[in-house]
């Protein structure tokens, strides 16, 4: 049993709920549960654009593992991706850049060449890891609401 089940279960028992029970009603969810988060790790290693429809959503984490510098390049939103979150993390030396997708733009980031797009990226080789975690709050921004190593927009 997992970890994760015999704390469960541990916790279950502590509150009186019998142990018969909680096999037959709560296992089964515990199961189907897990089964759903064998998706929300995605591992790159090479250039990623991010497909709305099925990489957006709460506790979808993509990881860049390179020692070259590659990037991960943002949806076009839709209405429907209003409020779902993204983290991406850097796993190694290369730079690791967010893009956004044109048209869009992540905040604080500015305008290059006069398009309305903008990118974020970590490029310190000594970082092997780094993450940002970005929302989008309208249908052509996002916002970074998380981040952990040395981001820099540009």
């Amino acid at each position: 049993m997992s970890n994760l089940m015999e704390d469960l279960k541990n916790l279950a028992v502590r509150a009186g709920v019998p142990e018969a029970l909680l096999r037959k009603m709560m296992l089964p969810e515990i199961f189907r549960y897990a089964a759903e988060l064998t998706d929300v790790v995605s591992n790159k290693t090479d250039d990623y654009s991010v497909v709305a429809a099925t990489d957006l959503g709460l506790g979808k984490i993509f990881t860049m593992s390179h020692a070259d510098a590659k990037v991960f390049t943002l949806p076009e939103l839709s209405a429907g991706d209003v409020g779902k979150p993204i983290t991406l993390l850097k796993k190694g030396a290369g730079k690791v850049t967010v893009q956004a997708h044109t048209g869009q733009k992540i905040a604080d980031s500015p305008e290059s060449d006069g398009a309305t797009t903008g990118q974020i990226y970590d490029d310190v080789a000594g970082e092997v890891y780094a993450s940002i975690t970005l929302m989008a709050v309208t249908t052509t921004l996002w916002i970074i609401i998380g981040l952990d190593g040395t981001w820099t927009v540009a």
